[in-house]
């Protein structure tokens, strides 16, 4: 849920560094949202400002400063980002803020009269599931 909130707000980010810039946005763009392998490189990294270089004729850092500045501004995801950077070749590396997250409240999409099953997923492999 977390990873799709914040490709949502930078998705909104992206379309909004378009029209500042008067440009039309590809009508198939695909932004890439990962979760690094090194933490250093954040909590969740994406590759959309080197994706857009040709397009916007821009070099990627440049682009990616313009995609931060727009995403620190998405209401969605206010304080939920501890911060965002840019790396070089145009990286834009993001930083959960995990406390905000853990006290974030959320809700429910409209039920649609299906039942729903949760599932604990921690069991022990030593013992039964249940009590006899």
């Amino acid at each position: 849920m977390l990873s799709q909130l914040i490709k949502t707000s930078l998705e909104q980010s992206v379309q909004q560094v378009f029209s500042s810039m008067t440009a039309a946005a590809p009508e198939h763009l695909t932004i890439a949202l990962e979760q690094p392998a090194n933490p250093d490189f954040g909590d969740y990294s994406s590759n959309i400002a080197m994706q857009l270089a040709k397009v916007l004729r821009k070099a990627p850092m440049a682009i990616a400063e313009l995609i931060t500045a727009e995403l620190g501004q998405q209401e969605a995801i206010k304080g939920l980002l501890q911060r965002i950077e840019v790396a070089a070749p145009g990286f834009i590396n993001m930083y959960v803020n995990w406390q905000e997250w853990a006290n974030h409240s959320f809700e429910l999409p409209p039920g649609n009269g299906n039942k729903v099953i949760i599932e604990h997923t921690s069991v022990n492999p030593n013992k039964s599931m249940h009590r006899s």
